[in-house]
This record gives structure tokens, sequence and C-alpha cells, in this order.
């Protein structure tokens, strides 16, 4: 099992008041582990139990991230046994990997609330010229 830096949250990027979602936060820090070479191929990434410990983060956070950079083909995960990064890893991912990240999407404003009163002002307003 790999030993985890000094100050894994710093060395993965994790920011817990980001604007972006933890696990998505999660896989840019492996990724640059990877492109960085700090992650080889073929070299075990940590336990999620114990990654999320060092980070502060439920468990799921961790696997949500690990299911992502599996389907990306980063990490290779078989039951019962440790999650590596991918022997075979694509030089295209590597490249992939060390490519700034897209910029991220702002995040959508709250919705004004409604104006019932002016709302209502119209609809009795309607209402009356239909009536009369």
């Amino acid at each position: 099992m790999p030993a985890l830096p000094r100050s894994t949250r710093e060395s993965l990027g994790i920011a817990l008041d980001h604007d972006s979602p933890l696990p998505d936060q999660i896989v840019t820090g492996i990724r640059a582990l990877v492109a960085r070479g700090e992650l080889r191929p073929g070299e075990p990434v940590p336990a999620s139990r114990k990654l999320a410990g060092h980070l502060g983060v439920s468990r799921g956070t961790v696997e949500t991230a690990y299911a992502q950079l599996a389907v990306e083909g980063y990490l290779l995960t078989r039951e019962r046994s440790a999650t590596i990064v991918d022997p075979d890893l694509p030089a295209a991912l590597l490249r992939r990997a060390q490519a700034p990240a897209p910029p991220t999407v702002p995040r959508r404003p709250p919705r004004r609330p409604r104006r019932r009163a002016a709302t209502d002002a119209v609809i009795r307003q309607k209402r009356g010229l239909h009536t009369a």
C-alpha cells in the first residue's frame, strides 16, 4: 500500500469549501498525481477507508471518485483486492492527465422567490377586466 503524503489533502488539491464537488476534486487530484509520476501504472492507490479518513470525508465520496477513475481507465478495481493504477494506462490518458482541466461551469444562481403579491394583483386585474 502506498504511503500517503504528509498532507494528502494538499497533494490532491482538496478544499472542503471549494465550489466543485469533493469526488471531482479527488478525481482531478489523482489524475495530477499520475501525471506527475507520483502514482505509477501498476501501483496501488490508498484504500478508500484510509483515504477518506485522511481527507476527512465519507468513504462513499472516495468510492465515487475511484469509480469515475475506473470508468475513465485510470484505475483497475478488483473485488477483495487493492485498487491499482491501471498497468496498461494508455499514453493518451497520461497526456490528458497533464493537460489543464477545463474551466468549471459556474453554478446556476438561486431562483428568485416568486412575487406572489404582484402576481395576485395581475390576476385580480385580469379577472376584473373579464367580468366587466
